[in-house]
């Protein structure tokens, strides 16, 4: 254990002994108090000063807020009025006044006075209602608005928009300095106030926010790595547009639920966003609309913006215990979203609902948080160039309960989701069990319509028992429709349709869409993949509508639009596949379709019924292009002979195949056992995805799935490329290697296997395992041979298992990559602050001829533990050519093979974004899941990053360097580290790659 773990089990300790002696001493203990601060990334020429504070208590007493008195030293560069302009306060208020500072020092001459009204900052490790620190944010302008020289202000250290220790702001306790440091060592106790002190704003204020004046606003930063990505650049805009939070109800009883919206108008164009709502968790609990409770990493249900044309990405990371959620959305495909010249700036961004489990008086705020890099109280707001917004208004929602009094007798305990009663696992592929009335339907707004007229066309059901997914086919004639969104944005190959009121975002939803728009045929799905808590909940989605797609008229002709049956689509009913929570195809249901449109007369709508299947153990296939002879998937394990405590590894495998672009596997292992974990010892959880093999890595929007039953002893998960068009363009097949590795720690010795076996949720499997081509075509024909036996006495001769060479097409679909870009800032000067470890690059090659391919690794060693990073790595494109390891070129989107570190257990998330022709690589990797990773205790700390591949060009002296760039906030040599809690660390080495020949 080292020395910084071990201090917090014994400030954990002592917290617990606290009670014993009931914290009677208020007063600060020397050291005990730390004071952090952050300028939004100000440089030394600024027309204001951002004084963002941070107070945090390290010691073992509380502290009384009320006798504290924090003092900013600067230099007052002019005779102009000043004022303070209060930002946020996170708890109670504070008054403020300036005072000239006597005898004057070499770098201050005036200083401002905070003053907290009250409250207490509890001991290092409190839990709400207690709080270890008080944030304290706000500005120092004059009243003509002209810069400040900050060169040679005392308290002013460098840009920053990370919280960084601060020693040159020091705070008083009841007149003595308990922290930080005065201009010249010399305490000067303040005459008659300059400037009447004024009492600003506290967190439960419910009016408007002072937006940030417009007149030469400064240019703020951007970290593009904090828990989520977020896109580009930020920079400042004048003011305007508002951000505000409505509630649908002010006064409400035990068990109702209060609506609220995040809303946002007057914006000239809107393209994501992040925020960060506060509440007491012990008044409210927050819960989707019908009742389901959030979890840590539980997304809002969906307004009226950002829907799913453009690559809309999601990123939640609440903390429940202490009454936040830190959530947002943004769309990726910025250049799709700029070039369709249709802007979202007014509606809805999100809605989240709050259970009431007791009647007090209470409020839902937008706040600050140290995930989000320069906020507008709580909010970013981000515009189609990638643009972080500033300057706008941010109004908070009103009280709930205002002047009640709590009645405890009337307060409820927060609803646990349900347990699933258990079941026997439904029988493998189609079911008939669905009810008599269970129906997929097709409706259209008219029947009737001209040339440029849009039709909506609505994919809805009704009468099932549950709904958790469903794929269709739709065929149309496209010399008369054109498929588009409804506000009339053409679709292409890759777009999905717009959502219906099913299936929205709390169960890990995905979107699926392979179109054919020169053939007039759209095929798309939607399903949900965290099928165990969307079943634990018991909360049954089966009546409303899946999909909304308008059509354009493009001449006036009797046509259809019809759901038809297609090769892409197992064992479809009229073109369509309904999926229920056991992950089981479900059939019999009917099938309704559309009336004809432009026929002369409204047309009656047919009704076609599926037939019931015959019963069978499988379906009929429809054939494939087999395989090769030799195809085959394994499974192998590195020990067959194992100790208690003991890790072994098992590892599936594919060789002897075509092209490999994605699969899916199902695992039973005996739980009495084996135990599965990460090769580190980390256990498995229900949404645990295996280790990365040496096939199916990050350039072709790789996507996983992982939906476990850890207490069944099941492992089902699988990865695939999302962009198959652009890995079928690349021509480097891949099609032997390692797809997955898997941990199983022993728990007793006994003879067990690890076993590949078919489960409901696989389709066709070939003996528990799916395999699918770069055309998305499942695969079948090929060899699986399972692991030996584990601690059978002897060796086990592995069998084979082969099934019949035919089986029904596939699963994963075709979709546009995504693309993350970084956000440009000014660059700051880096803020160093005590830290250890090295970054550094090594090349596998110093000396290359002309077509060679240098491996240039990204590693780090020496650190505590590292959870996410960005770099910027620059290079001649005269001279060198970034590629992958196989020879594939990078493009602008490119992110780089996987080091050692960083792998896919707690929501690894990519971003790059290139400038090939001018030599310059940026891009990143980052844990989203910090709270999972912190608590698993095992930190990453040393290994490899990052694997770049660069061909040789021509044979001339080069360097490939980690430089500094725009888009990176504080960078060091071209580099951010940050650690699990979020924070972006400094005063590493940088170590840089020896010359190239």
């Amino acid at each position: 254990m080292n020395l910084k773990r071990l201090m917090a089990v014994l400030l954990t300790a002592l917290m617990l002994l606290g009670g014993l002696f009931s914290n009677v001493s208020l007063a600060a203990a020397p050291g005990s108090l730390k004071v952090f601060y952050s300028n939004n990334g100000a440089g030394t020429n600024s027309n204001q000063l951002y004084i963002n504070i941070k107070l945090r208590n390290l010691g073992t007493s509380d502290i009384d807020l009320s006798k504290l008195t924090i003092r900013y030293y600067f230099t007052k560069d002019s005779n102009k009025e000043l004022k303070y302009y209060s930002d946020y306060v996170s708890m109670g208020s504070v008054s403020t006044a300036f005072y000239d500072l006597s005898p004057a020092a070499a770098k201050a001459d005036k200083y401002i006075e905070i003053k907290p009204s009250s409250g207490t900052i509890s001991t290092a490790g409190a839990q709400w209602p207690k709080q270890s620190e008080v944030n304290i944010q706000g500005r120092v302008a004059r009243s003509d608005w002209s810069n400040f020289d900050q060169s040679n202000d005392h308290s002013y250290m460098s840009a920053t928009s990370q919280y960084v220790e601060n020693p040159y702001i020091a705070v008083f306790e009841s007149g003595t300095l308990i922290a930080g440091t005065v201009p010249g060592g010399v305490v000067s106790n303040p005459p008659t106030a300059t400037k009447a002190a004024t009492p600003t704003k506290s967190a439960a204020t419910p009016t408007r926010f002072a937006p940030t004046p417009t007149k030469s606003v400064p240019t703020p930063t951007k970290s593009t790595v904090s828990h989520t990505p977020t896109p580009v650049t930020a920079t400042s805009i004048p003011s305007k547009g508002e951000v505000f939070v409505t509630v649908d109800k002010t006064t409400a009883a035990v068990g109702n639920i209060i609506k609220a919206t995040i809303n946002v108008k007057d914006f000239d164009v809107i393209a994501g966003y992040q925020a960060s709502l506060k509440y007491d968790p012990t008044v409210l609990q927050p819960v989707y609309l019908d009742g389901t409770q959030y979890d840590n990493s539980s997304t809002p249900e969906y307004g009226t913006l950002l829907q799913k044309r453009y690559s809309g990405t999601d990123m939640a990371a609440n903390d429940l215990s202490k009454g936040i959620l830190t959530f947002g959305r943004t769309y990726m495909a910025l250049d799709s979203y700029k070039a369709s010249g249709v802007k979202e700036n007014n509606g809805s961004l999100a809605i989240i609902g709050f259970k009431v489990l007791k009647t007090t008086s209470t409020r839902i705020t937008l706040e600050n948080t140290p995930s989000l890099t320069n906020p507008v109280v709580g909010t970013m707001v981000f515009d189609w160039n990638g643009t972080q917004l500033n300057g706008y208004t941010v109004t908070q929602a009103a009280a709930i309960n205002s002047g009640n009094v709590a009645t405890p007798t009337k307060s409820v305990t927060p609803t646990k989701a349900p347990t699933p009663t258990k079941s026997a696992a439904p029988t493998p592929t189609a079911v008939t069990s669905v009810p008599p009335g269970a129906e997929v339907y097709v409706t259209v707004d008219k029947t009737t319509a001209a040339v440029g007229d849009i039709i909506k066309t609505t994919i809805s059901v009704k009468g099932f028992d549950v709904v958790a997914g469903y794929q269709a086919n739709i065929k149309y004639d496209p010399t008369v429709l054109q498929p588009v969104y409804l506000d009339g944005t053409p679709y292409d190959n890759s777009s999905s349709p717009e959502y219906g009121t099913l299936l929205q975002k709390r169960y890990s939803g995905t979107d699926m869409a392979s179109n054919d728009i020169t053939k007039g045929i759209l095929t798309f799905g939607r399903t949900y993949m965290a099928l165990e808590s969307y079943k634990a909940s018991g909360v049954k989605e089966n009546t409303g509508s899946l999909a909304i797609i308008g059509f354009k008229v493009l001449k006036v002709s009797s046509t259809k639009i019809m759901l038809e049956n297609a090769s892409s689509l197992t064992n479809p009913v009229s073109g369509t596949m309904v999926f229920d929570w056991n992950g089981t195809q479900l059939n019999g249901y009917t099938v309704t379709q559309a009336s004809t449109i432009n026929s002369g007369s409204v047309a009656t709508p047919t009704r076609s019924v599926a037939p019931t299947p015959t019963k069978s153990a499988a379906p009929t296939p429809t054939a494939v292009t087999s395989v090769p002879p030799g195809a085959e998937v394994y499974v192998t394990v590195d020990k067959t002979t194992a100790a208690v405590g003991d890790i072994i590894k098992a590892t599936i495998s594919v060789k002897g195949f075509d092209v490999v672009a994605g699969y899916q596997a199902n695992i039973k292992y005996d739980t009495t056992v084996l135990q599965p974990v990460y090769l580190d010892g980390t256990p498995y959880d229900n949404s645990s995805s295996p280790e990365y093999g040496t096939l199916l890595q990050k350039r072709y929007s790789g996507t996983d799935m992982a939906s476990n039953d850890i207490t069944k002893g099941t492992l089902t998960f699988g990865r695939t490329y999302m962009a198959l068009e652009s890995y079928k363009a690349s021509g480097v097949k891949e099609n032997a290697g390692s797809l997955a590795i898997i941990g199983f720690k022993v728990l007793k010795v006994s003879s067990t296997k690890i076993m590949l076996e078919n489960a409901s949720s696989l389709t066709n499997p070939v003996s528990g395992t799916m395999v699918f081509d770069w055309n998305g075509t499942q695969l079948s024909g090929y060899a699986v041979t399972q692991a030996a036996a584990i601690n059978s006495g002897s060796v086990a001769t592995p069998t084979r298992s082969v099934t019949p060479t035919k089986a029904p097409t596939p699963t994963p679909t075709r979709s546009v990559a995504p693309t993350s870009t970084p956000t440009k800032s000014a660059t700051p000067t880096p803020t160093p602050v005590p830290g250890k470890g090295e970054v550094y690059l090594t090349l596998d090659k110093t000396t290359a001829a002309v077509g060679d391919i240098i491996a240039a690794t990204l590693n780090v060693k020496g650190f505590d533990v590292v959870s996410g990073y960005q770099a910027n790595i620059k290079y001649d494109p005269s001279v060198l050519q970034p590629v992958y390891l196989d020879g594939t070129p990078y493009d602008s989107s490119s992110a780089p093979d996987y080091g050692t570190l960083l792998q896919k257990r707690y929501s690894g998330t990519d971003m790059a974004a290139n400038d090939l022709s001018k030599g310059s690589l940026t891009f990143g990797r980052t844990y989203m899941n910090l709270a999972s990773y912190k608590n698993s205790g095992v930190p990453e700390n040393t290994g490899s990053l990052a694997v770049i591949g660069f061909k040789v060009l021509k044979a001339a002296s080069t360097k490939i360097t980690l430089e500094n760039s725009p888009s990176l906030t504080s960078p060091v040599n071209g580099t951010m580290i940050f650690d699990w809690d979020g924070l972006q660390l400094s005063g590493y080495k940088v170590t840089q790659a020896a010359s190239i020949n």
